[in-house]
């Protein structure tokens, strides 16, 4: 199986051009190597769709992966779940990234989100791997 991760790159130069990456991954290695890439500080959020890797159409589920200093942060949307975030450490601070805002305390290691990324390329499904936060309507 594989899935698609989009993301933006932002300039040094607030006054540049905006760019991007488009990558489909299918291998344990390249879901590594899309993490390490999102550890830039000029990386956006990415967006993984799975396990249809069309990114025109709403294909029921959704990831958002990013990484701010020494945390990775992930949420993950379905049709059937709505949207939740990680139930990450408590210390871990907000991450407002220009994509995507995620509550403090669902900041995680890098290796359990890379684990959870290698989960949904394998099963296309909420990874397990993950320890998930309550939906907001379930609070």
């Amino acid at each position: 199986m594989s899935f698609r991760a989009i993301w933006d790159i932002y300039p040094d130069d607030p006054a540049g051009h905006v760019g991007g990456e488009n990558v489909v991954v299918s291998t344990a290695a390249e879901a590594d190597q899309l993490v390490e890439r999102l550890r830039s500080p000029r990386a956006g959020t990415a967006k993984v769709w799975g396990p249809d890797i069309r990114q025109d159409v709403w294909t029921g589920q959704l990831l958002h992966v990013g990484v701010h200093e020494s945390f990775a942060y992930i949420s993950y949307t379905s049709d059937s779940v709505g949207l939740v975030f990680a139930d990450g450490d408590p210390e871990s601070p907000e991450y407002d990234s220009q994509d995507e805002e995620f509550p403090p305390g669902s900041g995680l290691p890098v290796g359990v989100v890379a684990a959870g990324l290698k989960e949904f390329l394998v099963s296309g499904t909420q990874p397990r791997a993950i320890p998930w936060a309550a939906a907001a309507g379930e609070l």
